[in-house]
């Protein structure tokens, strides 16, 4: 545990909740909600200079869609009809940052509040999600500015996560039902597959306060790695970070168990909702107790298991939010959230409040310090490297003057007494790992070929990065970047070709076997996972396939 100062902010100049807050071309921007007495308002907020300016906007969005578009342009559309949180609309406007502007135009494709909107590659906006009415999915097209249905659902949500799993592609998913309420069977939609069920969730109920989809992002869209964290809550009300990478969610694995209790003693109630710094590596959960304290959980998410700290303030003179607002990272890597409520939606909170986690001396530990063994193992590195270097010249000199100098190579690195675990934590390899990569990518890919293979181990429907690297004594990073960048595809498309290719030999080889044979053993976890990525993989499905090849 670790103390951080809290420090208020002034008040918004509405109270508010059911808001949207998001960083705008760096300043803090507040959009709608409803505010005292459960009433809609039509307004915004944006921080300058120490000091709230208050904007006019054509609608409310009460419990809307918030989407940042280029340019910081946000489309905001959909929320309640009226007070007291009743019904839904189609309204759409936009707001323009640059000119702290609002401009109202068409309408959604089905009145919608409760839902959720996500930018894709294209430039389309994939929006699902609904609040006691039906639902689909729709798409927003920035060109025409228009809204079109695309696709049903296999079930009506309210509190939707949509997450892009491909710069074209996402899934649709809630642990909530359009009335609210605990689905017993969590289906996940894919907007471009078939759909397909996610067990976990029904142990772990996602958040379902405010956020925004591109929050919990750990990946790498530059190398086409779609994941996130997530943060659930199961039936004896303890959290749990749910991991997702492309359509597999897991439960991410912690050094200690998170905790349950303050300073005090007394519960702390945690927003089940990850906000991710990716230049620090870390995903923060914020918290409130009885005893007026905030606590922060941050996790260190690329570690495994993933090292917890618990941050906590002073006891506050007034308790910050329960519910009804999201927080956000500002651009010096500190945690805001303003308004939102406490016990009622009928008396929302003005308070604005930032928690500094990038200047505190308790964070120390988890960044200064490391990024200062991070520069001395690299020093250290690059000496060594050098070094070896050096001594290969003069032993090749030596013997043979007349022949170049071989070129250093890891057995150079790795033969020697010194070892880069001796320079640096394994944990992370940073200049090791892009030495060895360069030159050793191809092999090592040869490798896992070699050992799914031979072990196929791609029929554990289980399979893990980790299992992998445990198999060849390498970091997991390493393995999952060379099948990346060596074979062109994320880690659950390459084990999927495999178990597909297992697939077609079962149909192709045994004619009257039955596909839930089929599927149960090559690896797939569910029927509803198999026909989807055959689907994709093939174009057809497992019987169309089957009466062309046998």
């Amino acid at each position: 545990m670790a103390k951080i100062e809290a420090e208020r902010l002034p008040d918004l100049h509405i109270p508010r909740a059911g808001h949207h807050t998001f960083l705008l071309d760096g300043e803090i921007t507040v959009f709608g909600g409803h505010t005292s007495g459960y009433v809609l308002t039509p307004t915004a907020e944006y921080f300058s200079d120490g000091e709230w300016h208050q904007m006019q906007m054509v609608y409310s969005h009460d419990n809307g869609i918030a989407v940042t578009l280029d340019a910081d342009n946000v489309l905001l559309a959909g929320g309640h009809e009226k007070n007291l949180g009743i019904g839904q609309s189609y309204e759409v406007e936009m707001y323009h940052p640059a000119t702290h502007s609002f401009k109202g135009f068409g309408c959604l494709e089905q009145k919608r509040v409760m839902a959720k909107g996500a930018l894709l590659d294209s430039g389309r906006v994939v929006i699902s999600g609904n609040w006691y009415a039906d639902d689909d999915i729709e798409m927003y097209d920035v060109k025409s500015r228009r809204f079109s249905h695309v696709k049903d659902v296999s079930t009506d949500r309210s509190f939707v996560h949509i997450l892009r799993i491909s710069g074209d592609d996402a899934i649709i998913f809630s642990t909530n039902d359009k009335k609210g309420k605990p689905q017993t069977d969590v289906i996940v939609d894919c907007l471009k597959g078939e759909s397909f069920s996610a067990p976990i969730l029904n142990e772990w109920a996602i958040g379902s306060f405010p956020h925004h989809c591109t929050d919990g992002f750990i990946g790498d869209e530059a190398k086409g790695q779609y994941a996130y964290l997530m943060a659930g809550v199961n039936d004896e009300g303890r959290l749990g970070i749910i991991e997702v990478r492309d359509t597999i969610f897991s439960l991410l694995p912690t050094s200690t168990p998170i905790p349950t209790k303050g300073l005090s003693g007394e519960i702390i109630t945690y927003h089940p909702s990850v906000v991710v710094d990716r230049r620090s590596c870390r995903g923060y959960v914020f918290g409130t107790c009885q005893d007026h304290r905030v606590y922060i959980l941050a996790i260190d998410y690329q570690k495994r298991p993933s090292p917890l700290t618990l941050y906590y303030t002073d006891p506050q003179d007034e308790i910050c939010h329960k519910s009804g607002s999201n927080a956000i990272l500002t651009a010096d890597g500190n945690l805001f959230i303003c308004g939102g409520i406490v016990d009622s939606n009928f008396t929302p909170l003005a308070s604005a409040w930032l928690f500094h986690l990038s200047t505190d001396e308790s964070l120390v530990p988890a960044k200064g310090k490391n990024l200062y063994w991070w520069s001395a193992a690299a020093l250290l590195l690059t000496i060594f490297i050098g070094y070896v270097i050096y001594h290969r010249r003069s032993r090749s000199t030596a013997v043979s003057p007349n022949t170049e100098s071989a070129p250093i190579t890891a057995a150079d690195i790795t033969d020697s007494r010194i070892t880069t675990a001796d320079i640096i934590d394994n944990s992370k390899l940073p200049t090791t790992h892009e030495v060895r990569e360069e030159s050793h990518n191809s092999d090592l890919l040869t490798s896992i070929c070699q050992l799914m293979e031979e072990q196929k181990l791609y029929l554990n429907s289980e399979l893990k990065l980790t299992d992998i690297s445990e198999h060849l004594c390498v970091h997991r990073n390493q393995v999952s970047d060379c099948i990346n960048t060596q074979a062109g595809c994320t880690f659950a498309q390459f084990v999927a070709n495999y178990r597909i290719e297992h697939a077609k030999r079962l149909l192709s080889e045994h004619s009257n076997k039955k596909l839930s044979a089929v599927w149960a053993e090559s690896g797939f976890a569910t029927e509803r996972s198999f026909l989807r990525t055959f689907k994709n993989v093939t174009g057809m499905t497992p019987s169309e396939w089957r009466s062309q090849h046998t």
